[in-house]
């Protein structure tokens, strides 16, 4: 066959342009359908959806498009960023968030078997349409049998210090608009937060808050449910805060008496893992100041170890599950900061059997 001019080669592409058109709306068709089917399970995917979607559907005019480009794009930002939080948190408590946009100007959320479920008006403003969407995904993660328990504001101080910690690692935008719209609306709403709010936040900074603070509110409030001790519950949070920060105050140089506390419904205490070097017989001594712990009433023994320390902090964990009797390894966690105030950390939760 004779082979073509540049102008013919030309002509039969426009000749036959209808059916090229048809190929290419066919193709994008089935790029964006894929994008959207691997979105909806992917956090990182629902970020590219939307850079896609956007500038496709402004230019196109297309506002249920843009709608669902939002969408996607808040949605992926807010499960990227709290998925840090599903390793610091207790189990269950992180779950995916899905987005459902509403008519009226109201914000609300309600948890679902498999997903928490974010109702928005959708508004120009995607900076605080993400704030709103991260504010209220921690509000309903958080506590989620025994928020009705806990006192409202240290629920809602617990809410606030979170979201501001994982709103800093983002945009600055994001930042003011967090602060503007939703922590100073909060503070003018309920005064007694600003009693709270550095406390959270310092005990925050050596790892204590998503670790034992978050779970001993939690706990502290599964026990006095339906019974006359849920009177005394903001106090008793607020000796566990107490005691927390003079732990901290006193690393280094901590008294016997302050590595456990004997509380309202439970007594729970502390063990730092030292560097492999200072510790002369290896794990041995943890498992010995571990089963101490248990022996004198301890039901809630929390271990905490600095980034530099993972590895050996594993081995003293491993050690006491399969050696210790006496108590059960709920859960390993890892920590924003450690003990020292440095990135990173790790921790676990051994709980006293029948306790």
């Amino acid at each position: 066959m004779e082979e073509l001019t540049n102008w013919e080669k030309i002509l039969f592409s426009f000749k036959n342009w209808p059916y090229n058109i048809g190929w290419i709306i066919f193709f994008v068709f089935l790029f964006l359908s894929i994008i959207k089917k691997l979105s909806d399970t992917i956090s990182g995917l629902q970020i590219i959806k939307s850079k896609i979607y956007i500038p496709l559907a402004k230019r196109l005019k297309f506002q249920r498009l843009v709608k669902e480009a939002i969408k996607s794009d808040i949605k992926g930002n807010v499960n990227s960023l709290v998925k840090e939080l599903e390793i610091e948190l207790p189990k269950g408590w992180i779950k995916e968030m899905e987005i459902k946009w509403v008519k009226e100007e109201t914000k609300k959320s309600f948890f679902d078997d498999n997903n928490i479920v974010i109702r928005i008006f959708p508004i120009n403003n995607q900076d605080l349409n993400f704030v709103n969407a991260t504010y209220l995904f921690i509000k309903e993660s958080l506590f989620p049998k025994t928020k009705r328990v806990i006192p409202s504001v240290h629920r809602e101080t617990a809410i606030l210090s979170l979201c501001h910690r994982i709103i800093r690692t983002k945009r600055k935008e994001y930042l003011d608009c967090f602060e503007d719209n939703i922590l100073e609306n909060s503070i003018q709403k309920k005064k007694t937060i600003l009693n709270y709010l550095e406390r959270y936040n310092y005990i925050d900074n050596f790892g204590f808050f998503t670790s034992a603070f978050i779970r001993e509110i939690d706990k502290i409030a599964n026990k006095v449910r339906f019974k006359k001790e849920q009177n005394k519950i903001e106090q008793e949070i607020n000796l566990v805060l107490k005691h927390i920060e003079k732990f901290i105050n006193d690393i280094g140089s901590i008294p016997d008496n302050e590595w456990s506390r004997e509380g309202l419904v439970s007594k729970y205490s502390f063990l730092l893992i030292a560097k492999p070097e200072k510790v002369y017989q290896g794990v041995k001594p943890y498992m010995h100041r571990a089963k101490k712990a248990f022996n004198s009433g301890v039901s809630r023994l929390y271990i905490f170890g600095t980034s530099s320390e993972k590895s050996f902090a594993r081995k003293v964990i491993n050690s006491i599950s399969k050696s210790i009797h006496e108590c059960t390894l709920e859960e390993i966690f890892e920590l924003s900061n450690d003990y020292r105030n440095k990135s990173g950390g790790i921790g676990a939760l051994f709980t006293k059997k029948d306790s």
